[in-house]
């Protein structure tokens, strides 16, 4: 299975619809990238698009991942971890 038909398959799993065009989106990553490591995530906040109210993950200290960001300061990146993202969300 090609990386679009993964990705497709878990928005359906998380949102339980079909993904629109502007739903999956293909990332040109131009190459490496010079980033400021600024530390351990230990969690997020985020809203999906049939929640009223947001998701707050917090990370269990084995699972944290880094959290990056461009030198430009524009781009912020989470690398590593151990977490998945299912159909139950952030899972780890």
């Amino acid at each position: 299975m090609g990386p679009t038909v993964a990705a497709e398959r878990l928005f359906r799993d998380f949102h339980g619809r079909e993904p629109t065009e502007d739903d999956v989106a293909r990332i040109d990553m131009r190459g490496p990238e010079t980033v400021l490591v600024i530390g351990e995530l230990d969690g997020l906040i985020y809203r999906a698009e049939d929640s009223a109210e947001p998701y707050i993950h917090r990370f269990k200290k084995s699972d944290r991942p880094l959290l990056l960001c461009s030198s430009d300061g524009r781009q912020l990146y989470i690398l590593k971890g151990g977490y998945r993202f299912t159909d139950r969300g952030i899972i780890g």
